[in-house]
């Protein structure tokens, strides 16, 4: 695949970053009542010198099975859960309530409105691409693909490389900006390189889906 068809692949698959840069926080006593260690969550059957996790959280595991539809399943994943369910109700309330034009909230409303109309997406299809897909086609040398790669970092698409604001692994108190490598659709070199018979399925099936994404875009499925 050449820089060309990654690009695409790019523009097919983007997402808007939103970045906030945060003071630094005052240290503050902590206020909880609560017990530092919740011993519901342990299982007092297993022995710590045998199995220190299922010790630990073994209680927690039974009765938070995996759902079917994900990979992985913790505390994390529960308090996400709840958060998409705070925002799409606060967005929806701004759907429902007119709005002061041309405000923050008139704007979160509008673009809210947009998302959801699947009729419209489906009817304008991949064709709000299409200067994207003109842009990538025209590269002929190397400052051109910068410069689009730059354009397409500051509308939101991260190709290449991303870049944010996120807490300083040494410093949880700060908030610091962070570059890191991109391009990997499937989360990690493993899924590239590992044979055994789950990760063989998964790379095939992500080359099914490569190729659909391409067909989508009205190029060969077989680039």
């Amino acid at each position: 695949m050449n820089i060309k068809h990654y690009l695409l692949l790019s523009t097919a698959f983007c997402t808007l970053n939103v970045m906030a840069q945060k003071p630094k926080m005052e240290q503050k006593k902590p206020t909880s009542t609560k017990p530092p260690i919740d011993k519901s969550t342990m299982d007092f059957g297993v022995k710590p010198t045998e199995d220190f996790y299922r010790y630990a959280n073994g209680t927690w595991l039974k009765e938070n099975p995996v759902p079917s539809t994900e990979s992985r399943w913790g505390n994390f994943n529960l308090v996400a859960e709840r958060n998409n369910l705070v925002l799409r109700n606060t967005l929806e309330n701004l759907a429902k309530t007119p709005q002061v034009p041309n405000s923050i909230e008139d704007k979160i409303a509008t673009f809210y409105k947009l998302y959801v109309d699947t009729n419209k997406r489906k009817s304008d299809g991949v064709t709000r691409t299409d200067y994207y897909l003109g842009r990538i086609a025209a590269i002929s040398n190397t400052n051109e693909m910068f410069e689009l790669i730059a354009e397409m970092h500051s509308k939101g698409f991260s190709g290449l490389f991303r870049f944010g604001v996120s807490q300083d692994a040494k410093n949880s108190q700060v908030y610091i900006p962070q570059l890191s490598q991109g391009g990997l659709g499937l989360p990690d070199k493993d899924f590239y390189f590992k044979t055994d018979e789950k990760s063989t399925k998964i790379r095939n099936e992500y080359l099914v889906y490569i190729g659909k994404i391409f067909k989508v875009y009205g190029k060969d499925e077989a680039m």
